[in-house]
């Protein structure tokens, strides 16, 4: 749905609140690559897509890339 893309947008509002003018002007632009250390972990995938997307609405170049999906199972 829509709630956790909601939520990140409001994550970025309150966050410059609290950072006043300062967080206006901070440069966030560039490239964060992550990974995720176990199996199951989809959950993360659906966090960082919606942060992606709150940073593009609100004008940040700033990009997430998946790099690492660890898994215990070989097969």
């Amino acid at each position: 749905g829509t709630l956790l893309q909601k939520l990140a947008a409001e994550h970025l509002v309150e966050f410059r609140k609290l950072v006043g003018e300062q967080g206006n002007t901070l440069p966030l632009k560039g490239t964060v690559t992550w990974g995720s250390m176990c199996s199951g972990s989809e959950g993360a995938h659906f966090v960082v897509e919606a942060a992606q997307a709150a940073f593009t609405a609100c004008g940040r170049e700033l990009t997430f890339e998946h790099k690492l999906a660890c898994e215990i199972d070989s097969a």
